[in-house]
Formats: structure tokens, sequence, C-alpha cells
């Protein structure tokens, strides 16, 4: 087998575990109650949450990684933001 083939059969079995994964939490997870909690949420504060959830929480995830990256010895340019926000 080759490394290509290896890391494509490895990469497959990553992916069918964390189906298998999804399913075990999804099974166990009130979904109705879920559903009943979304319904009854008022959009605009739902709305709010998901805007600053995507725009300040996700500045701060790639300040620190900023800083936790700083000291570590890159060969290239250092990274930037929307590369660390890929990671965040």
């Amino acid at each position: 087998m080759t490394s290509a083939a290896a890391r494509k059969a490895a990469r497959a079995l990553a992916c069918a575990a964390a189906l298998v994964l999804v399913f075990l939490f999804l099974r166990r997870m009130p979904l109705a109650g879920i559903a009943s909690a979304l319904r009854g949420a008022e959009p605009l504060w739902f709305a709010l949450a998901f805007a600053v959830y995507l725009t300040v929480n996700t500045a701060a995830k790639v300040q620190r990684w900023a800083a936790l990256l700083r000291p570590v010895a890159r060969s290239g340019p250092a990274a930037g933001a929307v590369e660390l926000a890929k990671t965040a």
C-alpha cells in the first residue's frame, strides 16, 4: 500500500469514526426539546447572538492563536488572520 493510499484510508477511517460519534451524540440529545427552545427564541436576540459569535468570538480566537504561535519558529511568513480564522 502506498503512502497516499494509506493516508486516504486513514482519512476515510477518521471520517467514519467521526460519523459514528455524531450519531451516538445525536441519539442521546433531546431533539424535540431543542427544536421547541429554538421555536420559542426571540429572532432578534438569536440573530444578535449568532452575529457576536461569528465576529467577536472569531476575532478572539484569532488573537489567541496568534499569541500562542508567536513564539514558535516558522520558516515562512507569519500566519495571517484569515489563516488563523480557518483553524479557529
